[in-house]
């Protein structure tokens, strides 16, 4: 990340791991030079076409770190819970 950027942390569900995020970004905050931001997303139906349209037209480029089958779902949870990761975590499922 370049100086002045933002960092945003989202994910989770509940109240406890919007804590744990919370806590983490209080960490964080300690030793980064960029600001951290932080929010919880409630989705809906209009929020997530919206979404959609951007990632097909290019405004919106999501960040896939590794592809994981269904097979190895233990894996993948085991690399993204290793801290690993540096964008999302997919599992494919067969056929689909």
């Amino acid at each position: 990340m370049t100086g002045g950027g933002h960092h945003h942390g989202h994910g989770g569900k509940g109240f406890r791991s919007a804590l744990v995020l919370i806590a983490k970004a209080f960490v964080v905050k300690r030793f980064a030079k960029h600001k951290i931001v932080f929010f919880i997303a409630k989705t809906n139906k209009e929020d997530l076409l919206v979404l959609n349209e951007m990632v097909d037209s290019g405004r919106l480029n999501p960040v896939v770190d590794r592809t994981f089958p269904l097979t190895e779902a233990a894996e993948a949870y085991a690399y993204l819970e290793k801290g690993h990761a540096h964008g999302k975590i997919v599992i494919t499922i067969d056929g689909a």
